[in-house]
């Protein structure tokens, strides 16, 4: 009887948690992009890209930020 019990209680306590799970499902997504710039791109073309991409919100409803940030 107690393992029954036990089971029911275990049971409803994994309903609980998918429940719950459904519910923090994310209202955004965040897009990770590395790029690695070729080696004869000068440095006026890097900044007029990072300009472009910097400008992507003000053009498009759906993107709330941008950052960009080099990897050491």
């Amino acid at each position: 009887m107690k393992k029954v019990l036990l089971a029911l209680v275990a049971s409803g306590f994994l309903m609980a948690s998918a429940a719950l799970a459904q519910d923090a499902t994310p209202k955004t997504v965040i897009h990770v992009i590395t790029v690695k710039w070729k080696s004869d791109a000068s440095e006026a073309h890097i900044s007029k890209a990072l300009q472009a991409v910097a400008a992507l919100p003000s053009k498009f409803s759906g993107i709330k930020n941008v950052w960009t940030k080099p990897i050491k």
